[in-house]
């Protein structure tokens, strides 16, 4: 009888390790989704910015803005997916959503990129991720496309891929992907500014 005492205790000790194994593998899968089910959700807010960004900018340039202020139009209508605010109040915190409210009119009425980035700078408009405005005329529409290289903190590929760390926020070289917005609007300003 002590035979098969010992045994089925061994038995239940073999079996609770593979419980073990197969819940922490069941977790990395629901990790892996999780992780996926945010980057998808965070891009879909940004190219939800960048269409808006892109309507802005054909409504600035209908009524004549030049280029340089429908790029801080741009620049303003994505703001809420920018990133982090490089700009601090006076005592070294970060700006409140008044203080940034505040100097988005000062940013619009700078007439040069060095002192508009001293009113306002954010993290994704540094390094070439700076979301930029092209617009063209077809027929008698205006469509505007705007384009950003946003940093993924989480790439699917590059996970598999085996490249370099998908979980590196501060890392400036991370993976990338180009995301578009695009907005056209009834162009009636060719004629009456020349």
């Amino acid at each position: 009888m002590r035979p098969r005492a010992a045994q089925a205790r061994i038995g239940r000790r073999n079996r609770a390790g593979q419980a073990m194994v197969e819940t922490i593998i069941a977790l990395l899968f629901v990790l892996f989704a999780f992780l996926a089910v945010f980057q998808y959700a965070d891009n879909l807010r940004a190219k939800l910015l960048l269409n808006y960004a892109a309507f802005r900018c054909a409504r600035a340039r209908t009524v004549g803005y030049n280029d340089y202020k429908l790029l801080k139009m741009v620049r303003l209508a994505t703001m809420p997916a920018a990133g982090e605010c490089l700009i601090t109040d006076n005592s070294g915190s970060p700006l409140s959503t008044d203080g940034l409210r505040a100097r988005m009119k000062t940013y619009l009425g700078c007439r040069f990129d060095g002192a508009a980035r001293n009113v306002l700078d954010f993290d994704y408009w540094q390094n070439g991720r700076t979301p930029e405005p092209i617009c063209r005329l077809s027929g008698n529409k205006l469509i505007v496309t705007t384009e950003q290289r946003r940093p993924q903190f989480f790439d699917v590929f590059t996970f598999f891929g085996g490249g370099q760390s998908v979980f590196s926020p501060d890392d400036d070289d991370r993976p990338t992907r180009n995301l578009h917005g695009e907005a056209s609007i009834e162009a009636h300003y060719p004629g009456y500014l020349q």
